[in-house]
């Protein structure tokens, strides 16, 4: 009975406190969203914030081109987004992570891939 109480208290400080100080904080963000601001939508997309109204949000992702939005699908703004992805791709670049140095560091098609492509454009 104990290592399961022991496990349960683990995941929750591991897993679920983190997620929900995480969430608590995106909510924080979306609440003090105001015109002008550069945001990265949940599919990608950068634009700018035209208008704000109760769950939705006006974008300006181009000249003369807008998209309303749902105010959940701002996932964060341009500055720090655009820092993180620039922070995952240098950790990245030092040898492929853990996965990586565990299995060979490969990870991709095998030599057969180019010559499989080169019999498919012949038929």
């Amino acid at each position: 009975m104990v290592p399961v109480i022991l496990m349960f208290a683990v995941f929750y400080f591991l897993v679920m406190r983190p997620m929900k100080k995480q969430e608590e904080e995106r909510k924080q963000r979306l609440s003090e969203l105001k015109r002008g601001d550069k945001v990265v939508l949940s599919g990608g997309i950068l634009g700018r914030v035209s208008k704000v109204e109760d769950d939705i949000v006006l974008i300006e992702v181009a000249d003369k081109v807008k998209l309303r939005v749902l105010k959940k699908e701002v996932s964060d703004f341009q500055d720090t987004a655009l820092a993180k992805a620039k922070e995952e791709s240098e950790a990245g670049a030092g040898g492929g992570g853990l996965l990586a140095s565990l299995f060979g560091g490969g990870g991709g098609a095998s030599s057969g891939g180019d010559k499989d492509s080169k019999d498919s454009k012949k038929a």
